[in-house]
């Protein structure tokens, strides 16, 4: 019961995963069974149409055109409408046979070719079962060996073992037509990719350069100041200026300070020797 369940599961998963594509190529051959119907088997009824016409008319001279042979366009016309098939029932059929056709092509290939060509392969593989690298030429060989070994399996069993051939070739050139178009379209998208990327970093460095360019564009205000004689200076320019300043006060303190101890010692001095002078009169 539960190997029946996860079968059921299996091929309910595989439908909803290739549903788009089983609806594709059934579009594709609809599409090509009413372009061929109503083009080249249209032709083809004109030309049988008019080769019974030639082997009919015993009158007619053999120098005469197809055309003459016809009488006028108004018998294509005829002709063509007498030999016509039903385009819609033929699409119709067309894409109930490709949509069958994709259905047992992708379950036979996913249910059953992929995991015993991949267990094959792990079970051979001398990388120990870590992933390779993707490259452009893994992603152009990818399912060509599963398409291939489908394709035998489905043409010798759709018909004889002669055909087997003719369909692994031909899954196996769709297989690679559309692994190469999803090549094309990574490196498409990579490059876009790439192309986007570069411009948004150049116009990143430009306008950080231009803001960089305006910030170190001096403002009318500065200029004016400039122009009087004011420049502006950074903090550590200013700093350095207070401690030369701070400096030259300083050191003019110490010598206001050198100049009024000196004064005061002379004041001293010159009070010592009038007392001592007063004090040495008679009296």
């Amino acid at each position: 019961m539960q190997v029946r369940l996860s079968i059921s599961l299996d091929c309910f998963s595989l439908i909803k995963s290739n549903t788009f594509l089983i609806s594709e190529i059934a579009l594709a051959g609809a599409t090509l069974t009413a372009v061929y119907e109503s083009t080249i088997g249209r032709a083809r009824a004109i030309r049988e149409l008019e080769a019974r016409r030639a082997s009919s008319d015993t009158g007619i001279v053999s120098g005469r055109t197809k055309v003459g042979q016809l009488g006028n366009l108004g018998e294509h016309i005829d002709a063509a409408k007498t030999y016509r098939h039903n385009t819609a029932l033929l699409t119709a059929s067309a894409a109930l046979n490709s949509g069958l056709v994709a259905f047992a092509f992708f379950s036979l290939r996913e249910l059953v070719i992929s995991p015993v060509l991949a267990g094959t392969r792990s079970s051979t593989s001398q990388t120990g079962g870590v992933d390779q690298p993707l490259t452009w030429s893994t992603m152009r060989m990818h399912h060509l060996e599963d398409s291939a070994l489908t394709g035998v399996v489905l043409g010798g069993a759709f018909n004889a073992w002669k055909r087997a051939f003719t369909a692994s070739l031909a899954c196996t050139a769709l297989q690679l037509l559309v692994n190469e178009l999803d090549v094309q379209r990574v490196r498409y998208v990579s490059h876009s990719g790439r192309s986007s990327t570069s411009a948004y970093v150049l116009s990143a460095s430009e306008s950080q350069n231009a803001t960089s360019a305006d910030a170190n564009r001096p403002s009318f205000g500065e200029r004016v100041l400039t122009f009087i004689g004011i420049t502006k200076v950074d903090d550590t320019e200013y700093l350095r200026r207070l401690k030369a300043k701070r400096d030259a006060h300083l050191a003019r303190i110490r010598e206001l300070e050198a100049q009024i101890e000196k004064e005061r010692r002379n004041s001293d001095d010159r009070s010592e020797k009038d007392e001592h002078d007063s004090n040495g009169r008679p009296s």
